[in-house]
């Protein structure tokens, strides 16, 4: 989002047991702002995009046209291709920086291709290329989904300019994975019932110099919680433990009005990639959701992401 998209005021309406309305209004923007905040956009942007090149995969040619005219002012060479086999043959003759892949796609959609290439179809040299997600489907949806076949990242249809920059420019940057210097002295909060799942993360989170405190339930997080020395930064939550599961824990925290730290950014750690799983977290409280076995490089990413480095 632009960052002059500012919101000039919001009013809520409620009725008891009907409903809740929030009315957000927002100041307009003319011709000449976007013009020089597109150009700014282009200008920092310019040499991480530099010879770099992708392939923009999507059955659809007008939405193909659309990402080319969107990157058209960098120096990049663009591929397309119309489906998930056609991509797989593409990759196998071409190195490529990045891929842009529809999701829903006929012949072999975007999570069929993606598993592919990341068994190794499209050739060894290609199984880690970065891959972004192209979807109408509702975020929260997608993100879950993506994450679970190893994309990097998704952005929206219809697509937006300034955002397919930012996330395409992300991925070329590796924002997250440059310097464990970039979370030094952060602390995450791990919650899991299993050892070796809180082994294994912490592992992970200890390279990039994060602290670290174990919770074996929801109980015992909420213990950590209201030590009024504690220190978080943030909250990884397994969702299905025993005793105190992952979703009442974070309610309890989400309402307890004496809680500290009841903003904390939680991400929801779950073996389901159901749509209602996911839909039962959000409405928990959590800001994220990853799907198990975890991603290294989307946790990472997603910490950085909610975590204000």
């Amino acid at each position: 989002m632009c960052p002059f998209y500012c919101c000039k005021s919001i009013s809520c309406h409620s009725v008891l047991g009907g409903y809740t309305e929030f009315v957000l209004t927002f100041s307009v923007v003319n011709d000449k702002e976007i013009a020089k905040y597109r150009k700014k956009i282009i200008a920092d942007h310019l040499e991480v995009f530099r010879n770099k090149r992708i392939l923009v995969i999507d059955d659809k040619v007008v939405d193909r046209k659309q990402v080319l005219n969107y990157l058209k002012p960098f120096q990049v060479d663009i591929d397309e291709a119309g489906d998930g086999v056609e991509a797989i043959e593409r990759i196998k003759k071409n190195q490529y920086d990045a891929l842009l892949m529809n999701l829903n796609m006929p012949v072999m959609n975007g999570f069929e291709a993606t598993e592919a290439i990341r068994a190794g179809k499209a050739g060894i040299l290609s199984m880690d290329i970065p891959i972004i997600g192209h979807t109408a489907d509702p975020l929260y949806i997608a993100r879950a989904k993506t994450e679970k076949v190893g994309m990097q990242g998704f952005i929206t249809k219809p697509v937006q300019e300034f955002e397919l920059i930012r996330s395409i420019a992300a991925i070329f940057n590796l924002k997250y994975f440059n310097s464990a210097l970039t979370f030094s002295g952060m602390t995450v909060m791990l919650v899991d019932d299993a050892n070796v799942i809180r082994l294994s993360l912490r592992w992970l989170l200890e390279k990039f110099n994060i602290n670290v405190i174990e919770a074996v339930n929801g109980t015992e997080a909420l213990k950590h919680l209201r030590d009024n020395s504690l220190t978080c930064d943030l909250i990884l939550m397994d969702i299905q433990m025993p005793g105190l599961d992952g979703l009442e824990t974070t309610r309890q925290i989400r309402t307890d009005q004496s809680m500290r730290f009841k903003n904390i950014p939680i991400i929801g750690l779950s073996g389901e990639s159901d749509e209602t799983e996911i839909s039962k977290a959000f409405d928990a409280g959590m800001n994220d959701y990853l799907v198990k076995p975890v991603d290294n490089q989307a946790l990472i990413r997603k910490i950085g992401q909610w975590i204000k480095i």
